[in-house]
């Protein structure tokens, strides 16, 4: 084998490591984002529910209005907030993927 063939082989072996670490470092680092990870979509599989069901959302506000006439303006203020995330993110979606 040639000296140029050798060094080619031994330095592909030594990327080939890299890469192996590469991925180990990777998989370390998503393991550990995975349980936030997984609860940003879980509230935003709610959000997106709410959005798809503002009866609900508004019927449920009023309920929790009615049992409750102290407590009525922290979740006015709660539902606006859903509200208000649910047409960002419909404006979002309708920027990103505008009609032709």
């Amino acid at each position: 084998m040639s000296k140029k063939s050798l060094d080619l082989t031994t330095h592909r072996q030594q990327l080939l490591l890299l890469i192996q670490a590469q991925r180990n470092q990777f998989e370390h680092d998503a393991s550990i984002l995975h349980a936030p990870l997984n609860l940003a979509d879980k509230g935003l599989s709610v959000v997106r529910y709410l959005y798809h069901h503002p009866v609900l959302t508004i019927g449920s506000t009023l309920l929790l209005a009615t049992r409750r006439p102290r407590g009525m303006g922290k979740w006015l203020r709660r539902g606006w907030m859903v509200w208000q995330v649910a047409r960002g993110l419909r404006k979002s979606q309708s920027a990103s993927h505008p009609q032709l």
